[in-house]
């Protein structure tokens, strides 16, 4: 009897746990909700942090336009850290400097509760970056004849002037 006891507690704790980590709202996103979280964080961040963290790179290795980057696991063996630490924002230092209780950054004002939250929620998500549209390939031919095309319909007074580029 206590053996069916014991059990009985045993499946009723697992069942516990496993429905506490299945009441993460954020586990259950659609990849279109993944896509618009991404996009609502990175507005926050251009608005933010970018101006020093992506186009200036004042922090030297913290790229704010790179997943990988902020992902990265830094320092010694004491002490491992990452800019971001997926699904677990009080473990990310960007959480830590930007948005936790001690936060100094950005320097010129704290950020608004609903863009902190918006941040705490996509990395809790697992801080995707939206992703970007593929642009189709354009073979040599087809650039080519897209010039020829265009120069056969610019007026003959314009042509000499008209430059491509390609990359």
């Amino acid at each position: 009897m206590k053996h069916i006891v014991w059990m009985a507690g045993l499946v009723l704790g697992l069942l516990a746990a496993a429905k506490a980590q299945d009441s993460d709202p954020l586990k259950h996103l659609t990849p279109e909700q993944k896509q618009q979280l991404a996009k609502q964080a990175l507005e926050v961040l251009k608005k933010h942090c970018y101006r020093c963290h992506a186009v200036e790179q004042k922090v030297d290795g913290f790229d704010l336009s790179d997943r990988d980057g902020l992902l990265r696991l830094r320092g010694d063996e004491e002490y491992r850290w990452a800019y971001v630490t997926l699904k677990r924002p009080e473990e990310s230092l960007i959480w830590e400097r930007a948005l936790g209780e001690d936060a100094d950054m950005p320097p010129e004002k704290p950020m608004p509760a609903q863009q902190r939250e918006v941040l705490k929620r996509w990395i809790r998500a697992g801080a995707p970056f939206p992703q970007r549209k593929r642009l189709p390939f354009v073979s040599r031919k087809q650039v080519l004849q897209a010039i020829r095309d265009h120069l056969n319909k610019a007026p003959d007074e314009q042509r000499p002037y008209l430059r491509y580029f390609t990359f």
